[in-house]
């Protein structure tokens, strides 16, 4: 039977008291001002709990209300997500969300790391909180998937990677001027180091099938040890994180069929999708076909050598794939703490 990493969020009730008021620009002071509470913009109100058992009150704008999981089902999700987050912040755990994304992500300080020549595989979990909706039983389901992973941290030192005559200058950096593990220095540095087949070999044993599937049980089973730890608001408690394969009482499992792609003159192919559409050219392609259109690309100045490998790929792909000929790119450059303003006088 198909199993998926995620388990539903089971609670003693589905309705909570909270404390709402019209959305304002105070809303950061809030955050500041009131650290003992979580405080969640949705539509135009702030929903707002407290992280704790405290004794301080909020300001008089704010009125009690009731939210229900069926109904403000967003709210709900982020008073468990908020829960579940600060019980490893309270455990002195370090746990951060991870850029452009709600995906929390925890150290895992006591698991063995993956050391290669220079190079570290630091383990960590992933976790998520989502809602889903099931057709079968027309309610609503919080979920958390969980997954263990691997964060990759270069282990040379600047003067280690000269005496390795690896040459770094022109490798992708953060804001912070350190290097970082992106595809790009991956290749560059498993090359370099003649490890890239040693690589391979260890990234297919830790994900795995088999071994995901273990990993998830194990840190499912600390997640249901740990529950009367979790604290949440107005005596809402977390009973269980319920873990069963498809199908189940809310999914069941459905094949999807590979879909058709329609082509030119609404024609239809076989084999991969790009050399189909290399073939038989877009569905759209005589919107464009004798349209001249620009495509502007803003770019920090010290990422105008990568910026600008990018473009020329970018042109390449559109003209060989999409049969675009007509498309000029215009590459903008700026220092990094330069306000955009200048854009508007661009549009």
């Amino acid at each position: 039977m198909p199993a998926l990493n995620i388990a539903e969020i089971q609670t003693n009730k589905e309705n909570v008291k909270v404390f709402k008021t019209a959305y304002t620009d105070k809303l950061s002071n809030y955050r500041n001002d009131y650290s003992d509470y979580s405080f969640y913009r949705f539509d135009n109100e702030i929903f707002a709990w407290n992280l704790y058992q405290t004794q301080i009150k909020l300001p008089q704008e704010f009125n009690t209300v009731v939210i229900s999981k069926k109904e403000q089902t967003l709210v709900f999700k982020e008073i468990l997500e908020q829960g579940i987050v600060h019980f490893f912040i309270s455990k002195n755990q370090d746990i951060y969300r991870r850029k452009y994304s709600s995906i929390w992500c925890v150290n895992l300080s006591r698991d063995n790391k993956i050391l290669l020549n220079g190079l570290s595989l630091n383990p960590q979990m992933e976790f998520q909180i989502n809602p889903l909706y099931s057709t079968q039983q027309d309610s609503q389901v919080i979920s958390i998937s969980i997954r263990k992973t691997y964060k990759p941290v270069f282990t040379f030192s600047d003067s280690e990677f000269k005496t390795n005559n690896i040459d770094t200058r022109n490798w992708d950096k953060n804001d912070k001027e350190q290097l970082i593990f992106s595809s790009k220095n991956r290749k560059c540095f498993l090359d370099a180091t003649n490890q890239a087949d040693v690589y391979q070999k260890k990234i297919s044993q830790i994900y795995n099938l088999q071994q995901e599937y273990k990993e998830f049980s194990r840190l499912l089973e600390a997640f249901q040890h740990y529950l009367s730890e979790i604290f949440l608001p107005d005596d809402l408690i977390i009973t269980d994180f319920y873990f069963s394969n498809l199908p189940n009482l809310y999914f069941k499992d459905i094949l999807i069929n590979k879909p058709n792609y329609y082509f030119l003159n609404n024609r239809t192919g076989s084999g991969y999708y790009n050399k189909q559409l290399k073939e038989l050219k877009p569905y759209s392609f005589s919107i464009f076909e004798h349209n001249k259109y620009k495509i502007a690309v803003f770019t920090p100045s010290r990422n105008e050598g990568s910026t600008g490998s990018f473009i020329k790929h970018l042109k390449e792909n559109l003209k060989t794939n999409f049969h675009a000929n007509n498309i000029e790119i215009d590459l903008i450059i700026f220092e990094r703490d330069t306000s955009l303003d200048f854009t508007k006088d661009l549009v």
